[in-house]
């Protein structure tokens, strides 16, 4: 289930937000994301690829995230909660994922309607333990996705990719049994 999320984020493609201020249309190299997108998949199997991709997003946007692009500072966040998962050092472990926790957030602060930065977040915070103190963030991303999904909007992430998010969202204790029944239904 875990490698399944994965492979959502990293082909999610363009969120199902995206009107002419969107940073989509924008300010973003679409094929350096498609990169990002396939190199984040090998880093979550391959910690060392971790510091590769990570250095890669800051050769290209410069070692100054807080300039990135919403989308890429999202998947430059969950790179960093990885770097923690696979630090051996406990201290190490908490502070990059605190300092995931807080660039994700600002991702969706910048972008809040973005279906692949929320995604992304919520997939990230799923995995957290409720001691970083993300649990309300996590259910308003859930219901978001869920209502996104719902709207059956293929136009910027396609449908074989929604179809993942709702089988792991229904295959998951995030969303009330009303909200899974109504995803189900949608499943293809």
């Amino acid at each position: 289930m875990k490698q399944k999320c994965l492979f959502i984020i990293l082909f999610a493609c363009i969120p199902a937000f995206a009107g002419n201020e969107s940073p989509y249309k924008t300010e973003i190299d679409t094929a350096a994301l498609d990169y990002i997108r396939k190199s984040y998949y090998a880093a979550v199997e391959m910690p060392e690829s971790v510091e590769v991709l990570i250095e890669y997003i800051e050769s290209r946007y410069s070692s100054n995230f807080r300039n990135y692009n919403p989308i890429i500072l999202s998947y430059y966040a969950c790179l960093t909660g990885l770097k923690g998962k696979y630090d051996s050092n406990v201290y190490n472990k908490v502070k990059y994922v605190n300092q995931g926790i807080a660039k994700i957030d600002s991702a969706v602060s910048l972008f809040p309607d973005c279906f692949e930065i929320r995604f992304l977040r919520f997939s990230f915070y799923h995995f957290l333990p409720d001691f970083f103190n993300v649990k309300e963030k996590r259910k308003n991303d859930a219901l978001f996705v869920s209502e996104m999904l719902l709207k059956k909007d293929y136009s910027f992430v396609d449908q074989k990719i929604q179809n993942d998010m709702l089988k792991f969202i229904t295959g998951i204790d995030r969303v009330s049994e009303d909200t899974k029944k109504k995803l189900r239904k949608i499943i293809i």
